[in-house]
């Protein structure tokens, strides 16, 4: 795991970028991260003693010959190293096949 949390801010400027899914070695497969957006609640959120609910989500781009199944990679990127994350393939766009990554956390208190 990376020393830093991975938050939306961080994602946010990796967008097209590569992401190696780290399966047994040396198999990798390599994702881009298509999209970085950020979720919002719809109606009145009732006030959090600890802050705004981090919700946003990543979809990234991957190979359209495999299909990663759903669960936990670990995956690597130049920039942050390596992480976990839990990976949803959602479906043909083109060539590609799409993944989806979903988080919704309560900020740490300070």
């Amino acid at each position: 795991m990376p020393d830093r949390e991975l938050t939306y801010d961080l994602f946010a400027g990796l967008e097209k970028t590569k992401f190696a899914v780290l399966l047994d070695e040396p198999n990798r497969v390599e994702l881009e991260l298509a999209e970085v957006l950020e979720l919002r609640q719809r109606g009145p959120q009732p006030a959090s003693p600890v802050g705004k609910v981090d919700s946003f989500s990543l979809t990234f781009h991957g190979p359209g010959d495999r299909v990663l199944a759903q669960r936990t990679y670990a995956l690597e990127h130049e920039q942050i190293g390596r992480f976990e994350l839990f990976l949803v393939p959602l479906g043909r766009a083109g060539d590609a096949v799409q993944y989806q990554a979903i988080f919704n956390r309560l900020p740490k208190p300070a």
